[in-house]
């Protein structure tokens, strides 16, 4: 029964997946547990900015690049907050000022604020994007280091399990 129930879960939850509200709820939701989110955040920074930054690096205008980041980004989540970032500077707003929301981080904010001032937003989102790829980078390999002695001891288990499994069906035919 309880097989069952876990099977019907995961086939709700590919479902959901497949809807645009449904994969944006379990986007938030994922984005709120702490490594979990902190890895997508910081996944979906590395591609927003990259792309942002080869977009301007190659001679795009600001809001034709944006509308492409948009197009791109793969969390659901954080493309309202490029379009909304785009109405934000049509409307002659800095576009780190269309970038405030409680998913994009705060840091990353400031720092495409001052790359506009300085007139250098291609290269500040290039650097951002390379920052929040190195903190993906770090937050897998913590997450691996925390994930290897829980899968030795639970290959260990199943292994222990497996050997006295063997070792008592032989002491039960050597008994008889």
């Amino acid at each position: 029964a309880l097989g069952v129930c876990g099977l019907l879960f995961m086939a709700g939850l590919a479902v959901a997946w497949r809807t645009t509200g449904g994969r944006r709820l379990m986007e938030r939701l994922l984005l709120n547990v702490p490594l979990v989110g902190f890895a997508l955040q910081a996944a979906a920074m590395s591609h927003l900015m990259g792309t942002l930054s080869l977009l301007l690096r190659s001679g795009i205008p600001l809001l034709d690049a944006l509308d492409g980041v948009e197009e791109t980004t793969p969390l659901l989540t954080f493309r309202p907050l490029v379009a909304r970032a785009q109405q934000r500077v049509l409307q002659g707003s800095r576009l780190g000022d269309g970038f405030v929301d409680p998913f994009f981080p705060a840091v990353g904010r400031q720092v495409v604020v001052v790359g506009e001032e300085t007139g250098n937003l291609d290269q500040v989102t290039g650097e951002l994007g390379g920052y929040y790829a190195e903190q993906l980078q770090q937050t897998l390999a913590t997450v691996a280091n925390w994930i290897e002695p829980l899968l030795l001891v639970v290959i260990g288990g199943l292994v222990g399990f497996v050997y006295l499994s063997f070792f008592q069906a032989v002491f039960r035919v050597a008994a008889r």
